[in-house]
């Protein structure tokens, strides 16, 4: 897999078109959400051998609740790339 970062002065992003100006914003908000969401994911995933009990459990729904949400938000940047 290759990414790629894009960067931009305001005098070129506000050269682009509307189209690519939407769409690389909705790049970075995606991007955005997904850092965070992998954040409380990972911690999550880590927490579950520190804990037992209700307090694992808990920390077992808020990993599964994480991953669905990477899950949507992958599924959200599909759509952005696939759009435009």
């Amino acid at each position: 897999m290759t990414l790629l970062n894009f960067s931009f002065s305001a005098r070129q992003f506000s050269a682009l078109s509307e189209a690519e100006r939407l769409f690389f914003v909705r790049l970075a908000n995606l991007a955005n959400d997904l850092r965070y969401v992998r954040l409380l994911t990972v911690t999550a995933a880590a927490a579950t051998n520190r804990h037992e009990g209700a307090e694992q459990e808990v920390v077992l729904h808020q990993m599964i609740f994480g991953l669905r949400q990477w899950y949507a938000i992958l599924d959200a940047g599909w759509d952005v790339v696939r759009s435009g």
